[in-house]
């Protein structure tokens, strides 16, 4: 490192050491090769006061070679400690920095060069379609571009019938009767601090959709935009502690935003709107039995619009085994159950959006859940979702599969306009 960068680096260390968020930092410079991992374990060694191990990480840091600096501005931003690189860089041009530096590593959505082509919307004439896109309709006849600028619009289809009361097979079903039938929680990350990553544009879209088509399930609507990290944390620990969900049949939370890649290719984190990351199973443990003790027994729905990396689907078909495992029969409750998680794109792969139409996934819930919520149970409706992005393909040539995971979550149907008068549970 060289002597200008290391004075600065001295000069800011109070604040450096008070103001880094060590979790997160660590792991970027771990990644860059910055430290090695057996490096890496004394920063994390418990027994030693944080200040200090944060102390001795930016000692070490200036003996680290001459690219040390520029990895950990680019760390910095990647984390979200943004004044920290405006004190180490005054005048910097966060966003020009960052795309520059960082384009391959950024969880980026494509934003209108990718166009939608889903299978039942056909334009009039398609003069103006792309050469790229006249090839995609005659590799993939039943798929046609969508040239519209014009949202869905969503009308629900109402049930003649509640399926919560039939138990085919044995199979347990929630009730899903109460007026209203739950909360709707939302989180939607539009725009991002000093612009460090591109604004998901369409994503309003997705909220009003997502607004109306719980609105007319019967859920009460709760809607958060451009939240930073604590605030998301915040505000998702209050809605999962709230005590009113003992009156209601359900929750659903809904959070969408750029996302990308944890620690391992299984793990996602959630971008804040301060670029900071948040663990989607930290989202997750907030509704444990444990933590959310009003919502025991409750059906809980999440559904994650977010990148789970950068990479692109161009035609490898990607498959998972499903394991089933008995449980023994307990009167202790379990940690975690009645979970139903809903991911937009696979682990390691991103999303895609129109920027008139929303994102891919969000649309196909809206589309397959007022279609078929009148007699068709959640989980099939996901499975349907999929089916309708199976027939979609961006310009460029790339697929997107989503997936959804269940953990101890039984059969759910949503009744849209069918309930019982207002009463609550006992």
């Amino acid at each position: 490192m060289n002597e200008e960068d290391r004075q600065k680096i001295v000069h800011n260390l109070v604040e450096l050491v008070a103001q880094t968020n060590l979790d997160t930092l660590l792991p970027e410079l771990l990644q860059k090769g910055v430290f090695t991992l057996e490096m890496g374990q004394k920063y994390m060694n418990n027994s030693v006061d944080l200040l200090e191990r944060k102390r001795q990480l930016y000692l070490d840091l200036q003996t680290r070679g001459p690219e040390a600096f520029q990895h950990l501005i680019v760390s910095l931003m990647k984390t979200g400690h943004l004044d920290l690189v405006q004190q180490l860089q005054p005048g910097i041009d966060l966003r020009s920095f960052f795309l520059e530096q960082v384009p391959r590593n950024v969880a980026h959505v494509r934003q209108g060069t990718a166009m939608f082509i889903p299978p039942n919307y056909a334009p009039e004439d398609d003069t103006d379609l792309s050469p790229r896109l006249r090839t995609l309709q005659l590799q993939i006849p039943h798929s046609v571009a969508n040239l519209s600028q014009e949202p869905l619009k969503v009308v629900v289809k109402k049930a003649t019938m509640r399926k919560d009361i039939c138990t085919p097979k044995g199979l347990q079903v929630y009730p899903m009767s109460s007026k209203p039938r739950g909360y709707f929680f939302m989180i939607n990350n539009v725009e991002f601090v000093n612009n460090i990553f591109d604004p998901r544009k369409g994503s309003l879209v997705d909220e009003e959709n997502l607004h109306e088509l719980f609105r007319e399930f019967g859920y009460i609507v709760e809607s958060h935009r451009n939240q930073g990290l604590e605030d998301m944390k915040r505000k998702i620990r209050e809605f999962a502690q709230r005590r009113e969900h003992s009156l209601y049949d359900s929750c659903v939370v809904a959070i969408m935003s750029h996302g990308n890649m944890g620690s391992s290719k299984q793990d996602s984190v959630i971008i804040a709107a301060n670029g900071q990351y948040l663990e989607i199973e930290w989202v997750l443990e907030q509704f444990t039995n444990e933590n959310a003790p009003s919502l025991q027994a409750r059906p809980k729905i999440f559904f994650f619009q977010t990148c789970r990396g950068d990479g692109q689907d161009f035609g490898v078909k990607l498959t998972s085994g499903r394991i089933k495992k008995d449980g023994s029969s307990s009167s202790v409750l379990r940690s975690m159950s009645d979970m139903l998680i809903g991911y937009s794109t696979l682990p390691g792969f991103s999303s895609n959006r129109d920027i008139h139409l929303g994102t891919w996934y969000i649309q196909a819930i809206c589309e397959v859940f007022m279609e078929h919520a009148c007699d068709t149970d959640v989980e099939d409706m996901l499975k349907l979702v999929d089916q309708k992005l199976a027939t979609l393909t961006a310009e460029d040539g790339s697929l997107q599969t989503s997936s959804y995971e269940n953990r101890g979550f039984r059969k759910l149907y949503f009744n849209p306009g069918l309930f019982d008068p207002p009463s609550g549970y006992a």
